[in-house]
């Protein structure tokens, strides 16, 4: 019986280790080590006109001129508490996809949002609504028509953080690695197998799938169509 309830807790363990070693590679490191930046320079319209309401304010900008041939003005809105964006597009835009990045005063990235809207027969886009700190933004159209724009992407990887990534990984890899083998060394020896027939093919299966698997995981975190290394 004391085997028994042995083997269950080591298989337990097993699983434990499995999920949260998943986990850590695929939540916990992407998020604080592998974090996008963006590279906005030269898309920031130019304020043109200014209105005043009971209840807020409207900027019109004009845009960056490789924006202004899709959109040719756009406006923020500070209305009630609400910050939003509507953007005047060209009569010949039917479908378009563009990259909001918003900033606050201190030039600092608050979020980026992509909006993808048909506008066939009305030039006047929906409201797409703000982070409440934002000053100001940059659009970045990355598609019109279906159409795919050259150079439109924003966001980016630095080496750095890839390196460090590949490091944690590793590292995690290895432990997750250790703690998986001698767990199930622990299982076969008391399933009446010797100690030295039953490490080497649990140690080894265990080193070859926890390598792919975090190759694999640092591809599919860094494989994205809209993301460069810099």
């Amino acid at each position: 019986m004391n085997e028994l309830i042995q083997t269950i807790l080591s298989a337990v363990t097993i699983l434990v280790t499995v999920v949260v070693y998943a986990f850590l590679i695929k939540v916990v490191l992407p998020r604080f080590l592998v974090k996008r930046k963006f590279s906005y320079d030269g898309h920031l319209g130019r304020g043109l006109k200014k209105y005043k309401s009971e209840n807020g304010r409207a900027i019109v900008y004009e845009p960056h001129p490789s924006v202004r041939k899709y959109i040719k003005q756009y406006a923020l809105v500070s209305d009630g508490g609400l910050k939003y964006l509507e953007c005047n597009v060209d009569e010949g835009v039917n479908r378009i996809i563009y990259n909001v990045v918003m900033l606050d005063r201190k030039d600092k990235v608050l979020d980026v949002i992509e909006v993808e809207e048909v506008t066939a027969k009305r030039s006047l886009t929906q409201s797409v609504y703000l982070h409440p700190d934002t000053s100001y933004i940059a659009l970045i159209v990355t598609s019109v028509n279906k159409e795919k724009l050259p150079n439109s992407d924003i966001s980016y990887y630095t080496k750095k953080d890839i390196a460090v990534f590949g490091l944690m990984t590793a590292y995690l890899t290895l432990i997750a690695s250790l703690i998986v083998c001698g767990t199930a060394h622990n299982i076969i020896h008391s399933l009446g197998m010797t100690a030295a027939s039953g490490f080497f093919l649990p140690s080894l299966l265990a080193a070859i799938i926890a390598g792919v698997l975090s190759v694999l995981i640092l591809i599919m975190t860094c494989n994205d169509k809209n993301v460069r290394v810099k």
